[in-house]
């Protein structure tokens, strides 16, 4: 998505046109960790309530990682940049 040019005035440009790069493009270059930083914890780990509690919340997060994986796809950055440039004005 960006090729790197050496030299003065190098730096890094964008190999594809805004309306081409979505923000789940941007996401899966730079990583595929996890969305959200909280987390399960597993400090009674013979606890049934605990278990459930996990599996629950373990549910939701990717449910809801998923929906923001679509949402970044939808999401490109020459739409972006037409909202920010509204802001300015």
């Amino acid at each position: 998505y960006v090729n790197a040019v050496k030299g003065h005035g190098g730096g890094w440009p964008l190999a594809k046109p805004l309306h081409c790069i979505t923000l789940l493009d941007i996401h899966r270059s730079l990583s595929e960790a996890s969305l959200f930083t909280i987390g399960l914890t597993d400090e009674h780990t013979n606890c049934p309530i605990e278990k459930a509690v996990n599996l629950a919340i373990d549910d939701v997060l990717h449910e809801a990682g998923q929906l923001v994986l679509r949402r970044f796809a939808e999401v490109t950055l020459d739409k972006l940049a037409v909202e920010y440039a509204a802001k300015l004005s």
